[in-house]
Parts: structure tokens; sequence; C-alpha cells
């Protein structure tokens, strides 16, 4: 008369917290894979907009004969871009740029519509003081080469960097003046007269 139910089997406590660990795992492993991506992405990025950067200076350099950027360079006197005129600072410090900063070399290649928009740090940065602001940086040397400035997320610390002296490359041509080590520069490109590094 009565019917006999089979009693249905259920998860144990322990089986459930495996599969929760399994799948905990599984998650923390496709979130890493999927930050390093993104990482290995920003800093392919940066060194892209290095090279369009370096370019615009050639090409800057080809129609004005000095790597030294102007706002006004057909002017006589020219105003000269970066920290103090010096051409050095900031590449693109936009409405951060303090009363130093004339105007940046990312002005100064807009202004001759060389580079009319300017690339940014993929964070958004464009001037700082710490080892948390990363922007470009743009250092010139008396005529004699440029060096442009990223910091890439998959490399060594500036310091480390300058202190193994594997920035430059050459080491008759630094470019370690401007950009100092704790805002942890650790890749450059410098451009001289009739070469690329």
């Amino acid at each position: 008369m009565f019917k006999k139910h089979k009693q249905q089997r259920s998860f144990t406590l322990i089986e459930l917290l495996v599969v929760m660990v399994i799948i905990g795992i599984l998650a923390s492993l496709i979130v890493i894979n999927v930050i390093s991506n993104a990482s290995k992405a920003r800093d392919t990025r940066r060194r892209a907009d290095l090279r369009t950067i370096a370019d615009a200076l050639d090409l800057y350099y080809q129609k004005y004969g000095t790597y030294l950027v102007s706002i006004n360079p057909t002017v006589s006197p020219p105003t000269y871009c970066g920290y103090n005129g010096s051409g050095s600072g900031a590449f693109n410090c936009g409405s951060s740029c303090s009363s130093s900063y004339v105007c940046s070399v990312a002005q100064g290649l807009a202004a001759t519509s060389i580079l009319p928009s300017p690339p940014i740090d993929p964070s958004g940065s464009v001037t700082g003081t710490t080892t948390t602001s990363a922007y470009y940086a743009y250092q010139f040397n008396s005529g004699q080469y440029v060096c442009l400035y990223a910091r890439l997320e998959g490399g060594p610390l500036g310091s480390e960097v300058q202190n193994k002296q594997i920035l430059a490359g050459d080491s008759t041509k630094p470019c370690w003046a401007y950009p100092i080590s704790n805002l942890n520069y650790n890749y450059v490109i410098r451009r001289t007269m009739t070469s690329l590094d």
C-alpha cells in the first residue's frame, strides 16, 4: 500500500567544497591570464606610441632642422617647448602643465600639424612626480639626440634599468639625464641626427 520512495542522493558538504575550490582555482587562473594579457596590450601600445612620436620628431627635424620642438618654429626667436623651454619634460602634460611649461612637446608637434593628436599613456596620466604616475617623457640633449621614455608594466623598474645601463644601449649617449629613477621609466627610444636606436 505504501510506495517506497527512492531516497535521492545529494552532494555531501565535502563534495560541494571540493567543487567550489576547483571553480575558484579555475576562475583565478582566468582572471590572472586576462590581467596579464591586458598589461601586455598596454605595453604594446606604449611601444607603438613612442615609435609614432619618434617618427613625428623625425618629420619635425626634416622640416625645421632640429629636435628642439617649438610651438612657433618660424618666428624668430622661437618659443621652445618643455620644462622652462628646455625641450625636456612630460611629453604631453595637457592642462597639468605648470607655469614652467610654455608648451609641451606634444603641443608643439600639434601646433605645427606634424602630430595633430599626440598619444598619451594608456593609464591616462600625462604628468606627475611619483612612481604611480606613468606618462611619456621627452629629453632633448644639445641637438645631438632626443630620448623618449615610457614605463612598461612588464619590465624592471627604472632604478634597476638605470643601474644596469641597459636603457641607453650605448653608454656614450646615455638617456638618463632627465628622467629620474623614481618615475620608473624602463623603455626608451633615442633619435639622433642620422640614426634610430
